[in-house]
């Protein structure tokens, strides 16, 4: 049953008196305060969190189950803690870098895809999946209806010079390589999402996909991905929501390492697996891949078990598989 919270505010000081309290190591308190201003407690604690204690004890049912507490293993210090979060934040740069090149991409490909049928194909039904444009029962307006409202709101709002240019000049709607620009990544995958299938296979066969549900999956998860990194949010152990589609080893074989291993399939590994696949074939002259081997190559030393890159689904020998070589 939930309570008022009622736990006090705390000022810096108070925040490492609290640190120390659970057993943590702050060698240095001057640079300790610095990093608690300019990171905040609370987003250094999810970086803390795996240095806590664990203890088994038995729930109401008398099974057994693991409780996470307030105090800190042994030897925790809050510089590898820091260290650990600026290694994510690096990783989350690298990661962003692959999904703009292939976002840009996905662009020009529908603008060009769909533009040379009409410049409002996005806008038409004919031009977009039948299930895409039919209204369920229960609903008052199809997902693409409810699409073209979002695109508009965005375009609506746009402050970009050539909206602004478009608006003195012609009537709207923007066309298809116009539009395209001002759709954020969510707009993009709603709408690979509802796109035609002749078309997704068009896409599939550029990007060198197998089927086009593989690319709407990977699309999508992607989309999960650049959240997460564009909000600074803890990325390199976390699980993701939306899963990527694995592929099968004859459809993939570069993939299915990946694809046969759960925790890979569900942590950032299959996140920087499926970028590497859009690399090779979008920019195949790219130093992209050597840039993140390199940074996966700094990852903090640290004697804890629950700190290492297999919790972010990377096996001992990932850099030698084909996939990345």
């Amino acid at each position: 049953m939930a309570v008022p919270y009622a736990k006090p505010f705390k000022a810096i000081p108070d925040q490492i008196a609290l640190l120390n309290s659970r057993g943590m190591i702050i060698s240095d308190i001057p640079k300790a305060s610095k990093c608690l201003e300019r990171i905040g407690y609370y987003r250094l604690s999810g970086y803390a969190y795996p240095y806590r204690q664990r203890r088994v004890e038995k729930d109401a049912h008398g099974m057994n189950q693991t409780v996470v507490l307030d105090e800190f293993q042994d030897g925790t210090n809050l510089g590898e803690i820091i260290e650990l979060y600026v290694f994510d934040k690096k990783l989350r740069i690298i990661v962003l870098d692959a999904i703009e090149r292939m976002e840009v991409a996905l662009r020009v490909d529908i603008a060009l895809l769909l533009g040379a049928r009409s410049p409002t194909a996005h806008r038409e039904t004919e031009h977009v999946h039948g299930n895409f444009a039919r209204i369920t029962p229960g609903k008052t307006a199809s997902n693409h209806e409810n699409w073209i409202k979002r695109l508009d709101e965005v375009a609506d709002k746009s402050k970009e010079e050539f909206v602004k240019h478009f608006n003195r000049a012609y009537h709207p709607p923007l066309p298809i390589w116009v539009s395209i620009e001002t759709w954020d990544f969510g707009l993009l995958s709603v709408f690979i999402s509802g796109m035609r299938w002749d078309d997704l296979l068009a896409l599939c066969a550029k990007y060198e996909i197998p089927r086009p549900q593989l690319l709407q999956s990977w699309i999508r998860s992607l989309n999960h991905v650049r959240n997460i990194c564009a909000h600074h949010r803890r990325f390199w152990n976390r699980t993701m929501v939306d899963n990527p589609a694995r592929p099968t080893h004859t459809e993939m074989p570069l993939h299915s390492h990946w694809a046969m291993d759960e925790r890979a399939s569900t942590r950032v590994y299959s996140s920087v697996a499926i970028l590497r696949h859009f690399m090779r074939t979008l920019h195949p002259n790219s130093h992209w891949t050597e840039k993140l081997k390199l940074h996966i190559g700094t990852f903090p030393n640290s004697e804890n078990p629950n700190i290492s890159l297999r919790s972010a689904g990377f096996s001992p020998n990932w850099g030698t598989l084909p996939l990345w070589n």
